[in-house]
């Protein structure tokens, strides 16, 4: 035997319950028995208000089932005094109109975790002993029917006394049965059905008692609910629901009028979930209500010269200007967005000053297929296609950076590749119409070879040369026919 906590203990038994890795600090029904009690409550109060609580059981289900630091976090103390937690929870929802959105959701399941514990067997027993009683349940809980009578409204000051009793009194026994070596196997499971359903029980009068309208005596303060909406906007946000804040913000600010202090809690909870624009939206809140607060301005500033910095590396000159802009106007004389204008203004300029160079190339390109087409018209082919590879080699220069021009010059190019072919096989077909098709065949070549130093007279020196040594060649060999006889 050993003594754990003033309690006579079976080695066995406490040996057995570290090696399992059992918590030692947990003060309640297990996980899965939660889920059951919550669940239970889910359906029958869902069934009696008319209410789709199912639509929120991943919500009612995470409060339910939250960590006991965020539940310490909400209800400081409320292990040593759970009932005072219990009923301060009860007025603070009930003031905010009953309306079961999401935060709404996870409060309920909260409280459900609070009341389900304060009515759950052995709760201030020895820590060794109750914690394994907690987990014997869990392991049987999903073999258990839980059958709640008929929901009430209740007033939690008188509700709990009774239950709480009825609660412990068999806390002698169990504690009896585990000490001796019994465990589970003797009382506690015979009572578990009957304590399981206790606790359920109390969850779903709570939640039906808020739900239906049930008065619950007592004031909440300013402080309760501002806390209370900042909390909901940070719930939705770690939660991944940023996208439904406008949803409820509207509802939400009725329940308290939104102080600075609000809106700033608000705008750093969006930036941390990458939602800038909802952030810069609250922050400018939280200035029109207090134009005075200069850290207001500092948050917009940075985040501004942030985004801006990254525009100006990524070479996003534009969008790196406006941020800069904005950083500026929320914060005027700041020294890094001052910078970062100052530069990104001067390499803007430069961006510029490329641009006009870049469509200064264009036009000269442009005069050089102007006069291309002259000397098509005036068939001075060879002439024509010399123009024609300057202007493309002209809307070649055009810089990528300059968008619009360099796409006009890329489609340049390949519109006069298409004219030069065309103006190369207008030659090639004039050259055959002189010499016959085996000239135009060498002429052909000739031509592939050599067309971007053609000009004329070049090419009209090679037609005429080329029909002088035929016609020489026709007289040797026809020259005693075509004599005539004296």
């Amino acid at each position: 035997m050993r003594k754990i906590s003033g309690r006579i203990v079976p080695v066995g038994l406490a040996v057995g319950m570290l090696c399992a890795g059992i918590s030692l600090d947990a003060h309640a029904w297990g996980s899965r028995t939660r889920s059951a009690i919550v669940n239970t409550a889910v359906h029958l109060v869902a069934n009696r208000v008319g209410l789709p609580l199912q639509d929120r059981s991943e919500d009612l289900q995470a409060g339910a089932l939250a960590s006991a630091d965020k539940v310490e976090a909400l209800f400081p103390g409320y292990e040593r005094d759970p009932l005072s937690a219990i009923e301060v929870e009860m007025r603070l929802l009930a003031s905010t109109g009953g309306k079961v959105d999401r935060y709404y959701a996870y409060r309920l399941g909260m409280l459900g975790r609070i009341v389900a514990d304060y009515l759950a067997p052995l709760r201030t027993a020895s820590p060794a002993i109750r914690d394994l009683y907690y987990a014997d349940v869990d392991k049987r809980i999903s073999t258990v029917a839980l059958k709640i009578p008929e929901l009430k409204k209740v007033d939690a000051a008188t509700y709990f006394s009774a239950s709480v009793q009825a609660a412990s009194q068999n806390d002698p026994l169990i504690l009896r049965d585990y000490s001796s070596g019994t465990g589970f196997a003797g009382v506690a499971a015979n009572l578990l059905p009957k304590d399981a359903m206790r606790s359920a029980a109390g969850v779903a009068d709570v939640w039906f008692t808020l739900l239906s309208g049930g008065r619950v005596h007592g004031n909440i303060s300013d402080a309760q609910l501002q806390q209370y909406v900042s909390d909901a906007y940070d719930y939705y946000i770690q939660n991944g629901k940023a996208g439904e804040i406008k949803a409820v913000a509207d509802r939400l600010d009725i329940l308290t009028p939104p102080t600075a202090d609000m809106r700033v809690k608000l705008g750093d909870l969006l930036l941390s979930a990458q939602e800038p624009e909802q952030a810069m939206a609250a922050f400018r809140d939280a200035k029109r209500m207090d134009p005075d607060r200069r850290d207001i301005d500092e948050r917009m500033a940075k985040y501004y010269t942030s985004q801006g910095s990254e525009a100006l590396g990524e070479n996003r000159l534009d969008q790196a200007l406006s941020a800069f802009d904005s950083a500026l106007s929320a914060s005027p004389g700041n020294i890094e967005a001052e910078t970062g204008r100052l530069d990104t203004a001067r390499k803007i300029q430069e961006r510029e000053a490329r641009l006009t160079e870049d469509r200064a190339i264009l036009e000269q390109a442009a005069k050089y297929e102007e006069m291309a087409q002259q000397e098509e018209s005036g068939k001075r082919y060879a002439e024509a296609i010399s123009l024609l590879r300057q202007a493309s080699s002209e809307y070649a220069r055009v810089r990528p950076e300059s968008t619009v021009e360099y796409e006009r010059g890329r489609s340049a190019i390949a519109d006069i590749g298409s004219k030069i072919t065309d103006l190369e096989n207008g030659i090639m077909g004039n050259a055959q119409a002189y010499g016959g098709k085996g000239f135009a065949l060498d002429t052909a070549s000739f031509l592939r070879s050599s067309a971007g130093a053609l000009d004329r007279q070049a090419l009209q020196g090679i037609i005429d040369a080329d029909y002088e040594a035929r016609m020489r060649t026709l007289e040797t060999d026809l020259g005693p026919a075509l004599q005539i006889a004296p």
